[in-house]
């Protein structure tokens, strides 16, 4: 849920993983966001409980940004995640892991008009692991506030992992551009296909 406020957005989530609540693996997140001009900046508190060697942990951490739009054709931004997050004594020193993350998007064509054109490039430094990049493209057509986008992405990773590298998705644009539905397919040879679907509206 995200909430936009003058100069400010606010947002918060949560997720949870596991057979019920006592036994679920949790994460909740509250974010902040202050625009000034082509600057915004902003920070996330989180906090995480996992269960690790048999007992069951928690940790506090947060996150850090900084993006700067050009105009509506570019935009750069770089964040660090999960300053803190130590799990303590019981879990034998594992930390959520730190990563700086640092990417832009490009619109190709003039995002307020029919044609849409634009890719992302993002570079991630997990702490302790290999560096690697994230490639996205998105492309479709919207006019009068309805239309079409179609995705498609590649995801690098820093460690072995049984899901494709490659995802693939799309969006309906309805109600004069304030109506989103979005999906996400990416598969998996351990957990199986996943699909992802959203639902956004913007009054």
């Amino acid at each position: 849920m995200a909430l936009r406020v003058s100069r400010f957005t606010w947002g918060a989530g949560a997720a949870a993983l596991g057979p019920s609540y006592t036994s679920a693996d949790l994460l909740g997140a509250s974010s902040l966001v202050f625009r000034t001009g082509i600057v915004a900046f902003g920070g996330t508190a989180k906090y995480a409980r996992e269960t690790i060697g048999g007992a069951r942990v928690d940790a506090w951490a947060g996150d850090a940004g900084l993006a700067i739009a050009i105009f509506d054709l570019m935009a750069l931004g770089v964040s660090v995640q999960n300053i803190g997050g130590d799990f303590g004594p019981a879990a034998g020193g594992v930390h959520l892991p730190r990563r700086t993350r640092a990417g832009f998007t490009l619109n190709y064509v003039d995002p307020q008009g029919t044609l849409r054109l634009l890719t992302t490039v993002e570079g991630q430094w997990p702490v302790g692991g290999s560096a690697f990049v994230i490639l996205g493209l998105e492309s479709g057509v919207v006019t009068r506030g309805m239309g079409v986008l179609g995705r498609v992405g590649y995801v690098g990773h820093s460690g072995v992992t049984s899901a494709s590298p490659f995802t693939a998705g799309g969006s309906l644009e309805l109600g004069g551009g304030r109506l989103h539905l979005d999906y996400a397919y990416r598969a998996d040879d351990a957990l199986g296909a996943r699909h992802c679907m959203g639902l956004r509206w913007m009054p």
